[in-house]
């Protein structure tokens, strides 16, 4: 759904030239699906922030924010990533004012995108005034998230504490994402379980696992996601018969989707694991060898 992008195209020819000139140069990079904020992109949106095209982009975005969306897919997220970023450039009273309001104001949506306003806040080419504001929030919020309560027990501090992230990737046997030397039928009792978790996401997540058999025509598949809005994600798999899984028990998981699955993954040896700078992986294999007994 491109509403936000629908609207700008919409309104942007009642600008002035010079105002519109730089509006289309914004259009013509956001309309692409794929465009997506990154440090590189930002820094090129600085050159677009003129006063005009920030008041109008504001103005586009109220338009966008009078429909209640009440779920992450109901989101013009491209657009809407980009427009923020913009914005962040800004230092007019009414944009301030209104992003004020997304940080310590009651927007039913405001977990949606908060985690994209502080990377884009903190970039040295920015440096918004509300940085610190932000910041706050998310040294409080994440006390509660259970992701940050794992990486305590487990004696890790992240180097950049709201951008991090940890993937592990397990498989009962053979090798992750090929079928060298596996015949068709242990092509059909070959799992994965993916486990990822870090900073705060969409809907301030921190963890998604998922559980299933790709390379099989019999497709099962199970996603848990912390937070998720569209619920559990199930491919012949009945969700009643598993129960909401605690990051920091993970061990108990394990065993019940073993249970479920008449399968055992391994554990001396992720099939695929990263870290952020700055995250002890060692410490983390060990608790994955431990099959993911805390220590």
């Amino acid at each position: 759904m491109r509403d936000l992008l629908q609207i700008i195209d919409e309104r942007k020819e009642t600008l002035a030239k010079p105002t519109l000139k730089l509006v289309n140069k914004f259009y013509n990079k956001i309309k692409i699906d794929g465009y997506f904020v990154d440090d590189k992109n930002i820094v090129k949106l600085q050159e677009l922030a003129a006063p005009e095209v920030c008041t109008f982009l504001l103005e586009c975005i109220q338009k966008y924010d009078e429909t209640e969306r009440l779920y992450n897919l109901h989101h013009d997220v491209i657009s809407l990533r980009a427009v923020w970023a913009l914005l962040a450039f800004s230092r007019e009273k009414n944009v301030l004012a209104y992003f004020k309001e997304l940080i310590v104001g009651e927007s039913p949506n405001k977990r949606f995108y908060l985690h994209y306003l502080l990377s884009y806040f903190r970039h040295e080419c920015v440096k918004h005034p509300y940085t610190d504001m932000l910041i706050s929030l998310y040294e409080n919020l994440s006390k509660e998230l259970v992701s940050y309560k794992l990486m305590e027990l487990l004696g890790i501090t992240p180097l950049d504490k709201f951008n991090w992230s940890v993937m592990i990737t397990l498989i009962n046997f053979g090798e992750w994402y090929t079928t060298n030397g596996l015949t068709e039928e242990q092509m059909e009792q070959q799992y994965t379980m993916t486990i990822f978790f870090g900073s705060p996401g969409t809907l301030n997540s921190t963890f998604q696992i998922e559980i299933q058999n790709s390379l099989s025509l019999r497709r099962k598949k199970i996603r848990f996601e912390e937070f998720s809005d569209s619920g559990v994600f199930t491919i012949n798999v009945s969700e009643k018969e598993f129960k909401a899984p605690d990051l920091c028990k993970l061990d108990l998981f394990l065993k019940e989707a073993e249970n479920h699955f008449g399968t055992t993954f391994q554990t001396d040896k992720p099939a695929y694991l990263s870290v952020s700078q700055g995250i002890n992986r060692k410490r983390i294999e060990e608790w994955v060898k431990k099959r993911f007994v805390l220590f």
